[in-house]
């Protein structure tokens, strides 16, 4: 059964990875660059999938993105501490979760309404225990 897993694994990042190179990866760069062109002026798969992507088959999150508390009050009183993080939800809540769920076909996550496979910001970010 593992062998079996482990060549169902390979033939979904074969087919995902077309994908991605054609269809994510460039929106994703407008995104980014409309966003802040300096900052993402290159942008590959390395900006999300981080150094190590490939080695990882691309497992999300990234090792690379920095991690984001795991609870709604850690998040509120970092959005007060970090003066980058506002502008930086903002962005990310607007512009890159939108397009994602629809590159991706999936809902966006809505913290009014959960639903189970919608993308968030734990799907890029490790989510972690923070003290502020």
């Amino acid at each position: 059964m593992d062998k079996f897993l482990a060549s169902l694994s390979i033939a979904i990042l074969a087919s995902l990875l077309p994908y991605m190179k054609e269809a994510v990866q460039p929106k994703m760069k407008e995104v980014f660059q409309a966003f802040d062109p300096k900052k993402f002026a290159k942008f590959s798969c390395e900006n999300c999938h981080g150094k190590d992507g490939a080695d990882r088959k691309y497992k999300m999150p990234s090792n690379d993105i920095h991690a984001l508390p795991n609870t709604p009050e850690a998040f509120q009183a970092m959005m007060k501490k970090e003066p980058t993080w506002p502008k930086f939800t903002e962005f990310m809540s607007q512009k890159v979760e939108p397009a994602m769920g629809k590159l991706l076909d999936v809902p966006v996550f809505d913290p009014k309404n959960p639903v189970k496979g919608a993308f968030g910001c734990g799907n890029c970010h490790k989510l972690e225990a923070m003290t502020p």
